[in-house]
């Protein structure tokens, strides 16, 4: 039975969300999967919730527009700034585009709208661990009690920033680049870790300080960096070949950390949409992420923020003994 990372609650209660694509999880691995992409003997029944005890992939907890619509009563239960409460209560009423007038509102009240997302990842973060408890129960295993590291959600949920970086250090950068690359590539040999690393730096990493080098920082509250992005703009030319607007670059993703403790909270989650945001109002055409390594973690990321995945890299140990030709 996989474990229920803080990491992993975030992607599903994403996935729960998207209207696009269908999530089952794999619960021999721990990662999330699109169900269309299995074969239909192995996909779950969609339309029901019930979980099969024998079944590899397995769905999500179930979650719908009432769900949604409800989650927002709830909270404005809560509120107590009449003002804000009575315009928001004013669009459930209304019927019409719900959803997005609601979340158009809210946002014109900063801390209204921290305190509406801690409230809803919370909320939903309870569910997601009880569909995890029955499917421990399925399994014959023991219920885990998991407790919420609740002044964690409170600090980085209601005060989290995002901005670019406001002090580049070179040599800091570089040494999270270094600690992401390792982690991202734990199921490779040290010394071809290190190898690659070395080729990384000295081939393909422009300084980070550079003209062409775009770094955000995610801060706490105390001002403290718990996460970084690193993205370097090529503006040779369009890309896609459709050459609209005068930059059309490409802004491609070479690196994204998360301080340990600030996992599983949507640290990189926010880090990338700054990222889209920023390059929407550049005029880029696209953006690419290659993440160094093979981390589980950053492949899922990337699927749920609707990257769509181009390349696979393949390796083959050949060890210290004899060539086949010998």
């Amino acid at each position: 039975m996989f474990e229920l990372s803080d990491e992993l609650v975030r992607q599903i209660i994403f996935a729960m969300e998207n209207q696009n694509n269908w999530y089952v999880i794999d619960t021999e691995l721990g990662v999330l999967t699109k169900a269309d992409t299995l074969d239909p003997e192995e996909r779950p029944h969609r339309d029901s919730p019930e979980l099969d005890v024998a079944a590899r992939y397995q769905p999500l907890p179930g979650w719908t527009s009432a769900d949604g619509f409800q989650l927002m009563e709830r909270f404005l239960s809560e509120l107590h700034n009449p003002i804000v409460r009575n315009n928001l209560q004013e669009i459930l009423l209304s019927g019409k585009r719900v959803f997005r007038r609601f979340k158009d509102t809210i946002r014109e009240y900063p801390e209204v709208e921290k305190r509406y997302y801690r409230f809803k990842f919370i909320e939903m973060r309870k569910i997601v661990r009880e569909w995890y408890a029955v499917l421990r129960e399925l399994a014959g295993l023991d219920s885990l009690e998991v407790g919420a590291d609740q002044e964690l959600d409170d600090m980085v949920l209601t005060d989290l920033t995002v901005a670019p970086l406001r002090e580049v250090d070179t040599a800091a950068i570089l040494v999270i680049d270094r600690q992401a690359f390792m982690e991202g590539a734990l199921d490779l040999p040290s010394d071809l870790r290190e190898h690659l690393y070395r080729r990384r730096r000295e081939c393909e990493l422009p300084s980070p300080d550079g003209a062409g080098s775009l770094l955000l920082g995610a801060y706490n509250p105390l001002e403290e960096l718990c996460g970084l992005l690193w993205a370097v703009e090529d503006a040779s030319g369009d890309p896609s070949g459709l050459e609209q607007g005068p930059r059309g670059s490409l802004l491609e993703i070479v690196q994204v950390f998360v301080v340990p403790e600030y996992r599983g909270l949507g640290v990189a989650t926010s880090l990338v949409d700054d990222l889209l945001r920023e390059a929407r109002d550049r005029g880029s055409r696209c953006v690419i992420s290659r993440l160094p390594g093979t981390s589980v973690a950053a492949r899922a990321l990337m699927r749920t923020l609707e990257f769509r995945e181009m390349r696979s890299d393949y390796l083959i140990d050949l060890g210290d003994g004899p060539s086949r030709d010998a």
